[in-house]
């Protein structure tokens, strides 16, 4: 259950590779995510909506499968790992160099 208003926990909660439920007021960045990749979350404003969806998850395995195998789908195009860990080798490293530039202009 995402409730959150913080873009970055949808990778996290992406390579969990389960089924997930987006909840919160349509503006949130999490339940416009979700309405943008629907076929990977459940996404809902309400609590009838909430539990709706949790009833359904529950007594459908299908669309819990369904939805684990569309969240590994997203988790791979949008969050590929190959890019994020260059990304993050891209941040360190810059900081080391600048942190080194600064330290031998004292």
């Amino acid at each position: 259950l995402y409730y959150s208003h913080f873009p970055s926990k949808i990778a996290d909660y992406l390579s969990l590779q389960m089924p997930i439920i987006i909840y919160g007021p349509e503006y949130a960045a999490g339940v416009v995510f979700g309405r943008e990749n629907s076929k990977s979350f459940c996404v809902c404003t309400n609590l009838l909506e909430l539990t709706s969806f949790i009833d359904n998850l529950k007594a459908d395995s299908n669309e819990r499968y369904r939805l684990c195998i569309n969240t590994i789908e997203l988790l791979k195009e949008k969050f590929p790992s190959s890019t994020l860990a260059k990304r993050l080798y891209q941040l360190m490293w810059s900081n080391i160099i600048t942190t080194k530039h600064a330290e031998q202009a004292e």
